[in-house]
């Protein structure tokens, strides 16, 4: 669809920009895999193709890490688990003042760097195809004493797609089957549920 030719003559017109092109589909793991590797910078963002930021996102994301040190990860939308033995979890809908939170969504999101030299890359072996490679992440990050937030910056976010289709439903079993793995991976004994909201900004 053009899109390789169109990133080639971005890259050319600006300096800053270091391009990275796979032969193969490497899925959201990873590609973003890939983009950590060649990234410079010490606070990686990452945001979904369907995703559009305004002025000063990235401004208010960096506030957030300057002045907390054990933040990891600042994002648009963000999930809080009840009880990690109990089904349950709470949507925290952004606000202008942070919010902590147990997973943040990759959609929309910035990553310390120290974070990847410590507990390691996206999950891409374990994971499929895609969903939940960022709050696998979020929780295996925990684990080692760094913290999520959610705060309210300029995103739009493009809806597209139905899950009541049968294309829908295996999109759904691969979102189910990921959140298993999850299970077994970080959490073991304990149960997990999540609900992802793409479905109203706040």
């Amino acid at each position: 669809d053009g899109t390789p030719e169109y990133f080639k003559e971005l890259a050319e017109k600006h300096q800053n920009i270091t391009l990275v092109l796979n032969e193969t589909n490497r899925r959201v793991a990873g590609g973003r895999n890939d983009g950590i590797k060649a990234a410079k910078g010490r606070y990686l963002a990452f945001f979904d193709n369907d995703s559009t930021v305004g002025p000063k996102w990235d401004e208010i994301m960096l506030e957030i890490f300057l002045h907390n040190p054990s933040v990891g990860f600042v994002g648009r939308l963000g999930t809080t688990f009840f009880d990690f033995n109990q089904p349950g979890m709470r949507l925290m809908s952004p606000v202008n003042d942070p919010i902590q939170v147990d997973v943040v969504s990759g959609g929309a999101t910035m990553i310390r760097r120290e974070v990847f030299h410590e507990v390691g890359l996206l999950d891409e072996w374990g994971m499929g195809e895609f969903w939940h490679e960022d709050s696998e992440l979020c929780l295996r990050a925990s684990l080692a004493g760094w913290h999520s937030y959610t705060v309210k910056f300029p995103w739009e976010h493009k809806y597209h797609g139905t899950y009541k289709d049968e294309k829908g439903k295996a999109w759904f079993d691969k979102f189910q089957s990921n959140l298993d793995y999850i299970k077994k991976k970080i959490n073991k004994n304990n149960t997990i549920t999540v609900y992802r909201d793409y479905h109203g900004d706040d």
